[in-house]
């Protein structure tokens, strides 16, 4: 970030690993919350900060970029693992 206007935006990488971090179970430490930030750019982990990370880092993608799709394999294979 350059000053003070400027908006931190994940990449889809960061916002995949956040939901992997976010759903992963167990008790969250303080551990978790520094790496929590550093990925999403927010201090609390929520469900609403979580999905506007998303939004933001869609925004900014080509959706015909190799880096969209690598991430929407990823979702994809979350999605499976969790039923």
């Amino acid at each position: 970030m350059n000053n003070d206007t400027d908006v931190f935006v994940p990449t889809l990488t960061q916002v995949v690993e956040a939901m992997l971090l976010f759903h992963r179970g167990g008790p969250w430490t303080a551990a978790d919350g520094r790496h929590w930030a550093f990925l999403t750019g927010t201090e609390e982990a929520t469900t609403r900060n979580l999905c506007d990370a998303a939004r933001a880092a869609l925004a900014k993608v080509d959706r015909l970029s190799p880096e969209h799709h690598e991430a929407q394999r990823a979702l994809y294979g979350f999605a499976k693992s969790s039923l």
